[in-house]
């Protein structure tokens, strides 16, 4: 069904661009290349969130834990190891480590 659909496109799309990055752009400022990286995600993101979602959070402490730890940790860290995988040379190590993600988090 669509579910299955839209994991197997993020996989490709992943794959792809993680192919494309380590063949075309092997050289970046790693700040720049998340930037970069995070403002392609929030324009084809945000339109559907808009559409689907209230739009609307209810703050309290399990909320900023949730958010600290996937902004920090699991955005910030993960994306910057990937870049620095990328950078040296184990683009095969760069993809097993996207199997990690449910078990660790």
């Amino acid at each position: 069904g669509p579910p299955l659909a839209m994991a197997l496109a993020a996989l490709l799309a992943i794959t792809g661009g993680t192919l494309y990055q380590k063949r075309f752009v092997p050289q970046f400022d790693l700040r720049t290349g998340q930037v970069v990286q995070f403002a392609a995600a929030l324009a084809a993101t945000a339109p559907l969130a808009w559409a689907t979602e209230p739009m609307r959070i209810v703050w309290n402490t399990d909320v900023l834990i949730a958010m600290a730890w996937s902004v920090l940790v699991l955005t910030a860290g993960g994306i910057s190891l990937m870049f620095y995988m990328l950078r040296h040379g184990r683009v095969t190590a760069v993809s097993s480590t996207m199997y990690l993600v449910p078990s660790v988090t």
